[in-house]
C-alpha cells in the first residue's frame, strides 16, 4: 500500500512538475525558488495562511485515510475551500458551503428520482453552464453537487451518495475551523509571550 502510493506521488509529481516547466518556465523568470522561500515569515499574514491551508489539508486527508471514509477527496476540497481566504471571513464560508451541499444533494437527489432516465446526462453538463454563470459561492457550492454525485451515485448509489456528499464535507469544514481556531489561539499565545518579554527587557 505504502510503495504503491510512493509511486503514485513520484509520478503525479514528476508529470505536475514538466507540466509547469512546459508551461510556466518563460513566466516571471525573474522570480526564483528562493525568492518564494525568502518570503517566508511567522510574523506575515500571508505566511501564516499557507501554514494554516497545509496544515488543514494535509491533516483532513490523513484523518479521512485513517477513518477509512469514502471520497477523502471531498473532505480535502471542502477543507481548502474555507480555508482559502488569507483571514477573515471564515465563519460565513462554512456555513454558505454546508447549505450548498446539503441543498444540492437534495436537489440532485428529486432531480434524480423525478427525471426521466434519459434526460440523466442533462445534469452534469447543465450544472457546469450555471456555474460558469455566477461568482456567488453558495450557489458554486449547490451546482458543484451535481458534477460529483452524478460520479459518485455510479458507485455508492443515489442515497449513499448524498449522504456521503454531506458528512464529508461537514466533516472537513469542521477540521477547517477547528484548524484555524487553533491557529488563532497558538497566535494570541505568542502574542502575549511577545508582550510579556518586550515589558521585562
Amino acid at each position: 500500500m505504502i510503495k504503491t502510493r510512493a509511486i503514485a506521488l513520484i509520478t503525479v509529481f514528476t508529470i505536475l512538475s514538466f507540466i509547469m516547466i512546459f508551461k510556466h518556465s518563460a513566466f516571471d523568470s525573474q522570480h526564483r525558488l528562493h525568492h518564494v522561500f525568502s518570503q517566508f515569515n511567522l510574523q506575515t499574514k500571508l505566511t501564516h495562511w499557507q501554514l494554516r491551508l497545509s496544515f488543514g489539508v494535509s491533516s483532513v486527508i490523513a484523518i479521512a485515510d485513517w477513518a477509512n471514509i469514502n471520497r477523502p477527496v471531498w473532505l480535502g476540497y471542502s477543507c481548502m475551500s474555507i480555508l482559502l481566504p488569507q483571514s477573515g471571513g471564515y465563519l460565513g464560508r462554512a456555513t454558505h458551503r454546508f447549505a450548498g451541499i446539503v441543498i444540492g444533494s437534495i436537489l440532485f437527489v428529486l432531480s434524480v428520482t423525478y427525471l426521466p432516465e434519459q434526460w440523466f446526462f442533462i445534469l452534469a453538463p447543465t450544472a457546469g453552464f450555471g456555474l460558469g454563470l455566477t461568482i456567488n459561492y453558495f450557489l458554486h457550492s449547490v451546482f458543484n453537487c451535481f458534477g460529483a454525485l452524478t460520479l459518485a451515485t455510479s458507485i455508492y448509489g443515489l442515497s449513499a451518495s448524498s449522504e456521503l456528499r454531506i458528512f464529508d464535507n461537514g466533516v472537513g469544514i469542521f477540521i477547517a475551523l477547528l484548524c484555524i481556531l487553533g491557529f488563532k489561539i497558538i497566535q494570541n499565545v505568542l502574542h502575549n509571550i511577545g508582550q510579556m518579554q518586550f515589558k521585562h527587557a
